[in-house]
């Protein structure tokens, strides 16, 4: 039960914990329990790339999801951009079960958060600046939610932009009706809405 331990997800440029670093940057998973004694560690990447970790979401059996970006094919996936989403799903013990990586065409996208709901659906948050799942995008960079089953598996995305605007989700959670909500920042009036400052902060429900 990780009720009372604490889980944490961020990028390394050296081995960690008596791991061996894989690329240039790995991502980490490393569990803590409640007093600030570290459990595990892991450190997932591949040779020559650069592969980041921003948000981390447990499960009610105990699994880590986690998400980020890739410039390199992880776990067997393929690279399909310059920058893909990657979500990777831990068990308890630090074993990994599956990775998903997500992309387009001399496209990036980032996933900066992550949000699971009462079925295990997983919930990504992030930034892009290609169409993606056949949403169209609109700005420069668009915020984006995509939404996959427990098994990965992608059910939908929403992209939502203004033209030459630069926008990105930096938190995404979901309610009991599966709506989900996500907030950041743009530069433009998102959703027809007013522009008020040089950035603004954005909250948005789907």
């Amino acid at each position: 039960d990780w009720s009372s331990d604490v889980c944490s997800t961020d990028l390394t440029t050296n081995s960690l914990d008596s791991q061996a670093i894989h690329g240039t940057r790995d991502l980490f998973l490393s569990l803590y329990s409640s007093n600030g004694t570290r459990s595990w560690t892991v450190l997932d990447g591949t040779a020559t790339g650069s592969t980041y970790a921003y948000a981390v979401a447990v499960d009610s059996s105990d699994n880590a999801i986690l998400t980020g970006t890739s410039n390199i094919a992880i776990d067997s996936q393929t690279l399909k951009g310059t920058q893909d989403l990657i979500i990777t799903k831990y068990n308890s013990s630090g074993t990994r079960l599956w990775t998903v990586q997500d992309g387009a065409a001399a496209g990036t996208l980032y996933g900066y958060s992550v949000a699971l709901d009462s079925r295990g659906y997983i919930y990504v948050a992030g930034s892009t600046n290609i169409t993606f799942d056949s949403q169209t995008k609109t700005g420069t960079q668009d915020v984006f939610v995509t939404v996959y089953n427990s098994l990965g598996s992608r059910q939908s995305t929403s992209l939502n932009g203004v033209a030459a605007g630069t926008a990105a989700a930096y938190s995404v959670c979901t309610d009991s009706a599966y709506n989900f909500y996500s907030t950041g920042k743009t530069n433009t009036g998102l959703n027809s809405q007013t522009q008020n400052g040089t950035w603004d902060a954005f909250i948005k429900q789907n």
